[in-house]
């Protein structure tokens, strides 16, 4: 448990005065910040690799939106937009696909 707690990036010292409710507590919300942590990376990699493909950069403002403020739909499709392969309706068709199945010749 020590060294779980010390892995947490707890001080060890501390470790010995707590009670089994306390150390629960603390893993718990090392836990939640790890999560957190590994979303908002996974985040910045996402938004990295597709504003180096967009043609032009969105304001700063609009990238610096508050939780629960709606993003510009120009922004969120221009991203979407920029990660897809190009691929023309011919291109498409020719690959012989319906509905997902590829088509017996």
């Amino acid at each position: 448990m020590l060294e779980a707690y010390i892995e947490a990036g707890f001080d060890p010292a501390s470790f010995w005065s707590l009670t089994l409710r306390l150390f629960q507590i603390h893993m718990r919300g090392a836990q939640a910040r790890i999560r957190r942590d590994q979303q908002q990376a996974t985040t910045t990699a996402y938004l990295t690799a597709g504003l180096t493909r967009i043609k032009k950069l969105p304001k700063l403002k609009d990238l610096l939106r508050q939780p629960g403020e709606k993003m510009d739909v120009g922004i969120a499709l221009g991203l979407v937009r920029e990660t897809l392969p190009r691929v023309t309706l011919a291109e498409w068709q020719a690959r012989g696909t319906i509905y997902g199945k590829r088509e017996e010749r």
